[in-house]
C-alpha cells in the first residue's frame, strides 16, 4: 500500500537531480486541489491463478463485476457525479506468467504480507499483470494511460498495494496498476484505487486514527474524507465552512451527497505551534454522515529527509506527510459528551445544536459558552428524568390539577429544548428549571392524593376493624342470654316426681 509513495519519492528524487545543488532542502507538499480527478475512469479486472495455488470457486468473475458496479456507485456518489468507472471488463482466470511464458508459482514470493512493500518479489506480481494487459490489449502502444488502470487479483493469501507501472513501449508512459489478492473487499479496491485516482497523489495514512470516516487510513470503509474529496476536487473553497476560533457562529453541514450545492464540512485554521515543532500546519474540521459529527484534525507532519546524489555530494528534501486524527463524534444524545466538544488548548468548543433532516447544525464558540452548553444538557437530562418520574403515575385519577401540571411542564422542557437547538444555552437551562419546579409539583400533588388515599384507608381499615368487633361482642352477649334463658326455664322432672310421691 505504501509501494507507491516509495516510486512517488523517486521520482521527486530523480527530478530534483537537476534543480537543487547540494544541501538544499526541499518540502514536499501536501496534496492540493489544483488538478480534479474527475471523469470517466476505464478499469479492467484480470484475474490470475499461480502454478500452485488456485482461486477459490467462490470468486467467480461476476463477483469482480459486482465489485467494480459497488465501487463505480460509491465514487460516482462521492464526487456528486464528477467522477465514474468505464469498461468493468473482467477477465476470467489464467495462469499468471513472465513475459517469456513461465508460469510464476506463488510458493516463495514474499507477497503475502505488508513486508511486500519493500521487497522486490512484487514486481514480479506487477510485472505478469502489465503483460498480460498488453496481450489483452488493454495497453495500446503511443496512447496516453493518465485515466486507464489495470486491477490484478491474484489467488491465494497475497497482500494489496498500488503502484504506476511502465507500458511496454514508452518509459514515459505508465498505467494505474493495484495487486489485490482475491481475498480482499471492496473497501480494498477503492482504497488502492484511490492510490492512483488521476494525478492527485493519495498516500496511506497508517498512523490515522479516523477509522470508517477515512478511506486512506487504518479501518478503513469505502467513505473518502471532506479533506480527501477537497484534495480530488470534488469539494471546492465553496462547499467548506472556513471559520476561525475568535468568533461565534451556527453552521449547517448538509450530509446528503444528491444535492452537490451546500455547505459540505468546516474548517478553521489552528496555530502551527499547539502540537509540536514537527507539525507544520493544523486544521480542524467537522462533517456530517447519518446523524453523526465528525470532528477531526488534519496535520501535515515533518517525515524526515531523503537524500539523493546530484553528481557532486549528496543533497536532501524534507518530506512532509499528511495525518488524520479521529477528536470526536457527536450525535443527537442528551448528554454533554455526546453533544459538546471542548478544546482548551484552543478555546474553542463545537455544540451540535439538532440533527435535521437536511444535515447537522452546529455552533462553532469558546469555551465559556461550551460550558454553558454542557451545564444546560446536564439540567436537560436532569429535567427529562423528573418529567419522566412524575408522569410514570396515574395522576390524573388521583388529581384533576396533575394533567395541567404536566402540561406545563411538558411545554417548559419542549421551550428548552427550542432555546438550546437555537444557542441561547441560558433560556434554555432556565426553561428547563421551570420545567422542573412543574414535575416536582405534580409528584407532590400525587404525593399528598396518594396520602389522602393512604388516611382514608386507614380510617376504613380502623372503622372495619371496629365494627367487626362489634359484631363479634354482639354474637357473644346473644349467646350468653340464650344460654341463661334456656336454663332458667327448663323444667326438672326429678323433683317434680318426688313431690307427687310425697302427696
Amino acid at each position: 500500500m505504501r509501494r507507491i509513495a516509495l516510486v512517488f519519492l523517486f521520482l521527486c528524487s530523480f527530478s530534483f537531480l537537476f534543480q537543487f545543488p547540494a544541501g538544499v532542502s526541499e518540502t514536499v507538499a501536501a496534496p492540493s486541489n489544483v488538478e480534479c480527478a474527475c471523469g470517466p475512469k476505464q478499469v479492467s479486472v484480470i484475474l490470475f491463478d499461480f502454478k500452485d495455488v488456485k482461486h477459490n470457486p467462490s470468486s467467480t468473475p461476476e463477483k469482480y463485476r459486482q465489485i467494480l458496479r459497488d465501487m463505480n456507485a460509491s465514487f460516482y456518489e462521492q464526487s456528486y457525479g464528477q467522477m465514474w468507472l468505464t469498461s468493468g471488463n473482467v477477465y476470467d482466470w489464467s495462469v499468471a506468467h513472465t513475459r517469456w511464458n513461465q508460469p510464476i508459482s506463488l510458493r516463495g514470493l514474499n507477497v503475502t504480507s505488508s513486508n511486500v512493500l519493500y521487497d522486490e518479489d512484487a514486481m514480479v506480481l506487477e510485472e505478469a499483470a502489465t503483460y498480460q494487459a498488453e496481450e489483452l490489449g488493454l495497453i495500446q502502444p503511443h496512447v496516453p494511460h493518465s485515466n486507464s488502470y489495470i486491477i490484478g487479483v491474484f489467488a491465494g493469501d497475497v497482500w494489496a498495494w498500488a503502484t504506476w507501472a511502465y507500458t511496454p513501449w514508452s518509459k514515459s508512459e505508465t498505467v494505474g496498476l493495484a495487486i489485490i489478492g482475491e481475498r480482499w473487499n471492496v473497501e480494498t479496491f477503492m482504497h488502492e484505487f484511490a492510490h492512483l485516482n488521476g494525478h492527485v497523489y493519495l498516500p496511506d495514512q497508517p498512523e490515522s486514527t479516523m477509522g470508517h470516516w477515512d478511506l486512506m487510513g487504518p479501518g478503513y470503509s469505502g467513505r473518502l474524507c471532506a479533506w480527501l474529496r477537497l484534495q480530488l476536487g470534488w469539494l471546492g473553497e465553496r462547499d467548506v465552512a472556513s471559520l476561525n476560533t475568535t468568533r461565534a457562529a451556527s453552521v449547517l453541514i448538509l450530509e446528503s451527497l444528491d444535492d452537490p450545492s451546500g455547505i459540505r464540512a468546516m474548517k478553521i485554521q489552528i496555530s502551527e505551534g499547539q502540537y509540536g515543532e514537527l507539525i507544520m500546519s493544523n486544521d480542524l474540521w467537522a462533517e456530517a454522515e447519518n446523524g453523526t459529527l465528525a470532528i477531526y484534525l488534519y496535520q501535515t507532519y515533518r517525515a524526515g529527509e531523503e537524500y539523493y546524489w546530484d553528481g557532486w555530494g549528496y543533497s536532501s528534501y524534507t518530506v512532509y506527510r499528511p495525518n488524520l486524527r479521529l477528536l470526536s463524534e457527536l450525535s443527537e444524545e442528551d448528554t454533554p459528551a455526546g453533544r459538546v466538544f471542548v478544546s482548551q488548548e484552543i478555546n474553542l468548543a463545537i455544540i451540535l445544536l439538532e440533527t435535521t433532516t437536511d444535515g447537522v447544525k452546529i455552533k462553532v464558540t469558546n469555551t465559556v459558552e461550551g460550558a454553558k452548553a454542557e451545564q444546560s444538557l446536564i439540567t436537560l437530562e436532569e429535567t427529562r428524568r423528573s418529567y419522566e418520574s412524575a408522569a410514570s403515575f396515574p395522576g390524573d385519577v388521583l388529581d384533576p390539577n396533575w394533567n395541567q401540571t404536566m402540561s406545563q411542564a411538558n411545554e417548559a422542557l419542549a421551550s428548552a429544548w427550542k432555546s438550546f437547538r437555537k444557542g441561547d444555552f441560558d433560556s434554555a437551562m432556565a426553561s428547563a428549571m421551570k420545567s422542573q419546579e412543574n414535575a416536582r409539583n405534580a409528584e407532590e400533588l400525587v404525593r399528598k392524593a396518594q396520602e389522602q388515599a393512604m388516611k382514608a384507608q386507614e380510617e376504613q381499615a380502623k372503622l372495619q376493624t371496629v365494627t367487626t368487633w362489634l359484631a363479634v361482642a354482639g354474637c357473644l352477649v346473644f349467646v350468653v342470654v340464650i344460654g341463661y334463658v334456656r336454663w332458667h326455664r327448663k323444667p326438672k322432672p326429678k323433683q317434680e316426681k318426688m313431690d307427687r310421691y310425697t302427696a
